[in-house]
């Protein structure tokens, strides 16, 4: 790829994506990139677009785009098209362009929410709300 910055886990047919983490504190997925550190939002829209085209001509059951929100919302007709041919994990804090992503049409759509509970450090909290709910509050 020549972009020193990510790195990628051996790949396979099953799954793709990008993910801004460095796999220190958990098991990578095969056939993610990871990134070495967090990209600035310039990078982040070079990634994306660098394996957007890659995730989109794989055969990956399963994409996962994890923290690259603002480098991916720029692809959301691309990203609507994966949705309804795969299984699709987009994790990140969302703007109002995530109930435009949500809306895939007669595919159904569970969204859930991941947030940290306050002053209880390492927990979470797990919610499922209708995909119209992400008005950019948790």
């Amino acid at each position: 790829m020549g972009l020193p910055c990510i790195t990628r886990v051996k790949p396979t047919s099953r799954v793709c994506g990008l993910d801004i983490h460095r796999p220190d504190s958990f098991v990578p997925v095969a056939g993610v990139y990871y990134c070495q550190r967090p990209p600035n939002l310039e990078l982040a829209q070079h990634l994306a677009a660098h394996i957007m085209a890659e995730v989109e001509i794989s055969k990956a059951e399963l994409v996962i785009f994890n923290g690259i929100w603002s480098g991916i919302s720029q692809f959301l007709k691309a990203i609507q098209r994966l949705a309804v041919t795969r299984h699709l994990i987009v994790a990140d804090d969302f703007d109002t362009a995530f109930d435009g992503l949500a809306r895939v049409g007669p595919n159904p759509v569970q969204v859930m929410a991941v947030s940290q509970i306050s002053g209880k450090q390492g927990l979470i909290h797990v919610d499922f709300r209708p995909p119209n709910s992400f008005g950019g509050k948790r």
